[in-house]
């Protein structure tokens, strides 16, 4: 075992970067992230967590809750890719370039689609935004390619962590309720209760394509998340703090949805909502907070 240089973090002798700060360990100072001349990794991982936390997940409530002109099935096949994205930006993983870059080429057929269709339509103003669009979505294509391409070290699926063997069942078993608790319960619960709504909205909306089937794909997703939440977290995989970040943001998307629907049918229930928002950002933090104190345990 060698130490790192940098932050004293315990590696792997034949290891050449350092899973906490991300600096190389082959003697020289120079950090694997380097952008314009400023070392460190924060700064050049920045970008990739502005995607990975906040904008792919923008985009998917996008494509998933706006009713535009446009393939369905598109738009919703780009908010299914951009989840996964978000994902594997979160969790490092090598695949999240291909997918990053998916994300943005269904959106370019989604988008195409909708100006060729506008411009049937005589909306020439709704098929110029979505034409810019298009050459939008070129360009992220382009710096998304560059930016993942340069940064190949970084998302390599965390093989650089090496966790002792002694430390692996070092975690008290009254530290791991919590994580039994939404492994084995909380999350399946909460899956059922997503099928059991998506099946009412369904009914509801008439197995239409309103607004009703539109929030039913969103509940399928979530507890579709759920589900694999609860197995990453009975099985102590590495990505399961990422997945349960996930399944959060994806409740919050979904909550503020739902206050919309009922505000445009009429209906006064926006405090049980905000109340239903403020519980899953309180439980997000506590799970953010709860998962990446228990690294040494999630580590398959």
């Amino acid at each position: 075992m060698k130490l790192c240089n940098r932050c004293g973090a315990e590696l792997e002798d034949d290891a050449k970067v350092c899973f906490s700060c991300n600096t190389r360990t082959d003697g020289t100072e120079q950090t694997i992230m380097r952008v314009n001349g400023n070392s460190g990794s924060q700064l050049g991982l920045w970008w990739a967590n502005f995607l990975g936390y906040f904008w792919l997940w923008v985009k998917v409530s996008f494509y998933f809750f706006t009713e535009t002109e446009g393939f369905g099935a598109l738009r919703y096949l780009v908010g299914v890719v951009g989840i996964f994205a978000a994902i594997s930006v979160m969790g490092r993983k090598a695949k999240a370039r291909q997918l990053v870059i998916a994300t943005y080429l269904v959106g370019i057929l989604s988008d195409f689609y909708t100006v060729m269709l506008c411009l049937g339509n005589g909306k020439d103003f709704l098929a110029g935004v979505s034409f810019c669009s298009v050459i939008l979505a070129g360009i992220m294509i382009h710096v998304n390619n560059k930016y993942f391409e340069n940064r190949k070290e970084i998302f390599t699926n965390g093989t650089e962590q090496v966790v002792e063997p002694e430390n692996m069942n070092s975690e008290p078993q009254i530290g791991m309720k919590w994580a039994d608790f939404l492994g084995y319960f909380g999350l399946w619960l909460k899956a059922v209760v997503y099928l059991g709504g998506t099946g009412f909205f369904l009914y509801a909306d008439g197995y239409s394509y309103g607004s009703g089937y539109c929030f039913s794909i969103v509940w399928v997703m979530s507890a579709v998340i759920c589900m694999i939440t609860a197995t990453g977290i009975v099985n102590r995989k590495a990505d399961a703090k990422i997945y349960v970040i996930s399944e959060h943001i994806l409740g919050i998307m979904s909550h503020v949805y739902f206050g919309y629907l009922l505000l445009k049918a009429g209906e006064n229930m926006i405090i049980l909502l905000l109340i239903a928002i403020v519980i899953e950002a309180i439980l997000l933090a506590v799970n953010v907070i709860y998962f990446n104190n228990r690294k040494d345990v999630f580590i398959n």
